[in-house]
């Protein structure tokens, strides 16, 4: 059968192997989850045409955010975050209200929080 030839060692060396890569997942996963809840804190307070002020749920901003956190990586610069949230707003909501230069205050501080975090 497909057991033969594997030792008790193997066995248990696979074993350990997957069961890291599980804990590695959750901490990863814990990881991506602390970090995307400290974004949405920051574009909470940003609040985009004053949604969050105005009563809606406090996770209004998650799919941005998710879109922020997965292209945050190419960006080198404030004004490509910049460029890069104007972009995700601007295709959510109306794209005249979400130019570069006006996203460039919260891009500063992504940027900022970003790079502060990207190592944790």
């Amino acid at each position: 059968g497909w057991d033969r030839g594997i030792s008790a060692h193997s066995l248990r060396y696979f074993t350990t192997a997957i069961r890291r890569s599980t804990k590695d997942k959750r901490k990863i996963l814990k990881k991506y989850d602390h970090h995307f809840r400290e974004l949405l804190d920051i574009l909470n307070r940003w609040d985009a045409y004053g949604l969050i002020e105005g009563g809606v749920p406090k996770d209004e901003f998650a799919n941005e955010g998710t879109k922020i956190l997965s292209g945050i990586n190419r960006c080198k610069t404030e004004k490509e975050v910049a460029q890069l949230i104007a972009a995700i707003f601007g295709a959510s909501f109306d794209r005249e209200d979400f130019s570069p230069e006006n996203c460039l205050k919260v891009a500063s501080e992504v940027f900022r929080w970003y790079n502060l975090n990207r190592e944790t």
